[in-house]
């Protein structure tokens, strides 16, 4: 369970389904948006609405636990099912590849950053031309 009102993204998450195992997760988190970008509609059932209102929210999780509860082997079926159709499609090697792509390519947060489509290489350091890690 991953019920938090804010989640930067929520990696545990992916980990569990990694492994098989019953999920739910808030949908504020970046996870949710991942699942739902990948799995459309097969995401939902394991998506928990949260909207800041104790009175809304335990009801809501608390159904949502019950219902895995209730029925264990189909929950661990719909499970099997979620990591059959993301263990390809979010692997590290695809991940980072997408990551390097659109950091390579995307317009410079601040003035001065590289042009978009410009490849980032480390400028030589003040002493003895040693990088300094700093990318630009």
């Amino acid at each position: 369970m991953l019920p938090s009102r804010v989640e930067g993204f929520g990696l545990v998450a992916l980990e569990a389904i990694a492994q098989g195992t019953p999920v739910l997760v808030s949908d504020r988190s970046g996870v949710a948006e991942t699942l739902r970008e990948h799995l459309g509609r097969l995401a939902e059932p394991m998506i928990v609405r949260v909207t800041d209102s104790l009175d809304v929210d335990v009801p809501a999780w608390t159904s949502a636990i019950q219902q895995v509860l209730d029925d264990p082997e189909d929950a661990f079926d719909y499970a099997f099912t979620v990591r059959a159709r993301l263990c390809y499609r979010l692997r590290w090697d695809n991940v980072a590849d997408t990551l390097l792509t659109r950091a390579c390519t995307s317009r410079p947060a601040r003035p001065g950053g590289p042009r978009p489509g410009r490849p980032l290489g480390l400028r030589p350091g003040p002493l003895s031309g040693r990088s300094t890690g700093v990318r630009g």
